[in-house]
């Protein structure tokens, strides 16, 4: 079976969908991604091919989406999920998709739930589709389901396929969530076709060289590991809560790292306190070791 997997350009969409796209492959399937074009070599280097697909932008800094198609950050926080990943990405990696199901045609196309461009394209080709959470499934509330439906029914009308009234379609879809279920807010209501898996690990340990001073961190004293990731660490309104941590720490007896990703240089954060380290990226389980 050929199963394409598409995604938003960044670190915290693809990396959930890896231990899916691994089992598949160990299974005997064929399985490729699509993503936007800067995004292909992270694909490539965790051994997977990479179709370039859609709006060629990285979610991390905004980088090569067009000025007209970024949300304000002054709207509502439903607005701005639905213009960035809707409105401004959807139709373009739809269209996309049904180029490359000329060439290579897939049996089923899972997305990650924030990429609405393979649900459009398996419409396109007429083929199953599926879904990946990342995140919280906290994020799909009604408010943002009723902001992301005209959107998403107006980049559906772009590949000449009708409305999908009331999301009917798309939201009763299988949805594959690692999220524990005592995350939720039960007041969200969740997908009706969700699947829980078991939460995989993989953020590429063996790969890592670990800084020197890294060595023997957690062994004497407790260890304090803090991130935001690699888009909600924005310097222009995130950074200032990563100083409130080293200033909160700085007297207690524990060793703190703060990892501040790809697109931060550390030394934005000014002096680290004594007992605290700043890194752009150091594995999660080798800290924990």
């Amino acid at each position: 079976m050929r199963v394409l997997l598409t995604s938003q350009p960044a670190y915290g969409h693809f990396h959930p969908m890896l231990p899916l796209a691994t089992e598949l492959r160990k299974a005997g399937h064929d399985v490729r991604f699509a993503t936007g074009a800067r995004f292909c070599d992270v694909v490539r280097a965790a051994g997977f091919h990479c179709d370039a697909a859609g709006l060629d932008w990285l979610e991390a800094d905004k980088s090569g989406m067009p000025q007209h198609l970024r949300p304000s950050p002054d709207c509502k926080s439903e607005d701005y999920f639905t213009q960035q990943f809707v409105t401004a990405t959807a139709a373009s990696l739809a269209r996309d998709v049904v180029l490359l199901g000329g060439v290579w045609s897939p049996d089923l196309i899972v997305r990650e739930r924030t990429e609405f461009g393979g649900a459009i394209g398996a419409a396109a080709l007429g083929v199953p589709a599926a879904a990946v959470q990342v995140g919280s499934s906290n994020r799909f509330t009604p408010a943002q389901l009723s902001s992301i439906e005209p959107a998403y029914n107006r980049a559906r009308a772009e590949l000449s396929l009708g409305p999908d009234g009331d999301l009917a379609v798309l939201e009763t879809q299988l949805v594959f969530s690692s999220s524990p279920p005592q995350l939720h807010d039960l007041a969200i209501p969740l997908p009706s076709n969700l699947v829980s898996l078991r939460p995989s690990a993989l953020d590429r340990a063996q790969d890592a060289q670990l800084p020197d001073w890294a060595r023997g961190l957690g062994v004497e004293r407790p260890l304090v590991y803090a991130t935001l990731g690699t888009v909600f660490n924005n310097p222009a309104f995130e950074l200032p809560l990563f100083p409130a941590v080293m200033t909160g720490l700085e007297e207690e007896a524990v060793d703190v790292v703060i990892t501040v990703g790809p697109n931060v240089d550390p030394s934005e954060l000014g002096p680290a306190r004594p007992n605290a380290h700043v890194h752009r990226y150091m594995p999660q389980s080798r800290a924990a070791l």
